[in-house]
C-alpha cells in the first residue's frame, strides 16, 4: 500500500505543471470557487488565486492545462469590468 501511495505521489510530482496568468483581483472569483469547480470537472485542472496579486495559476497535468487556458481567458476577458 505504501508503495502505491509513493508511486502516486511521484507521478503527481513529475506530471503536475502550472501556468500563471495576469488576472485582476476583482475577476478572481470568475475562475475560482464554483467556476473553478466547473473547470475541475470539465478539464481536470485546479485554478488558484493569489489574493495579494493580480494573477491566477492553473494547475494540472501538462496536456490538460492548455485546453483549460482558453476558457479561463475567455471568462476573464468577456467581463473585464466585473466587480
Amino acid at each position: 500500500m505504501v508503495e502505491k501511495i509513493n508511486s502516486a505521489v511521484e507521478h503527481l510530482q513529475t506530471s503536475l505543471k502550472s501556468v500563471s496568468l495576469s488576472v485582476p483581483r476583482k475577476q478572481h472569483r470568475l475562475v475560482t470557487g464554483d467556476a473553478g469547480e466547473d473547470l475541475l470537472d470539465k478539464y481536470s485542472v485546479v485554478v488558484t488565486a493569489d489574493d495579494d496579486a493580480d494573477s491566477v495559476t492553473i494547475w494540472g497535468e501538462q496536456e490538460k492545462l492548455y485546453p483549460a487556458l482558453g476558457p479561463v481567458l475567455e471568462v476573464c476577458s468577456a467581463r473585464p469590468n466585473f466587480y
